[in-house]
């Protein structure tokens, strides 16, 4: 007897969801394999490097994550702020919510500024819910999230395997000083990044 078409139909319909969750659960367990390009992350990670990302959904301090940058490419960066937050550079510092965040990961003596400029004013971004604030660990030659401002969570993709004794990311006591009028306060996106040495790209197959 032949299938109705019904049955057809129904069969192809099963089918094409067993390949979405097949495709689904590789990129779950086994995530996407990128390449990067670039120098933004080093010391963490350097040009050549291949990485392992995988889907998240809970995203934390101090993940390297991959994401569509402001040009609509793809970038590595590493989560410095979450939704809701606060963060503000200023003399050289980061801090977030009003205490300063220590970042061991960084080249020693490494400072962080908006322009790599001396002198340069404070600076402040309140991040919305599902906002999330990313810098390269290359602060000298990284664009990021200090420039084009935060990220959504929609344009984040995976979050990268690091090493498990890789440093973090850690919550000093230490306070941000009252900063009166001399802080600079960026609600919106400034314009789009043009500069691609900067970015991560991933290979023309991905392998899962």
């Amino acid at each position: 007897m032949q299938p109705t078409r019904q049955t057809r139909v129904r069969t192809a319909v099963l089918g094409l969801m067993l390949a979405v969750a097949v495709i689904v659960f590789g990129r779950t367990t086994f995530g996407t394999f990128c390449i990067v390009d670039g120098d933004s992350m080093s010391p963490t990670l350097n040009p050549g490097d291949v990485v392992q990302a995988k889907v998240l959904y809970v995203i934390t301090r101090g993940d390297v994550v991959t994401l569509t940058d402001d040009s609509g490419l793809d970038a590595i960066k590493r989560v410095i702020g979450l939704p809701d937050e606060v963060v503000t550079i200023y003399g050289g510092e980061v801090y977030v919510n009003g205490r300063r965040l220590l970042e061991p990961y960084l080249e020693r003596d490494t400072r962080t500024l908006r322009n790599n400029q001396k002198n340069e004013p404070a600076v402040v971004w309140h991040l919305a819910a599902g906002e999330y604030f990313v810098m390269g660990d290359n602060r000298y030659g990284s664009w990021d999230s200090r420039h084009y401002g935060p990220i959504r969570r929609s344009e984040i993709h995976g979050v990268v395997a690091v090493a498990e004794n890789a440093p973090g990311p850690v919550m000093l006591e230490t306070k941000l000083p009252e900063l009166g009028e001399r802080a600079q306060h960026y609600p919106e996106r400034p314009i789009p990044n043009r500069d691609r040495s900067l970015l991560a790209r991933r290979p023309s197959r991905s392998s899962l």
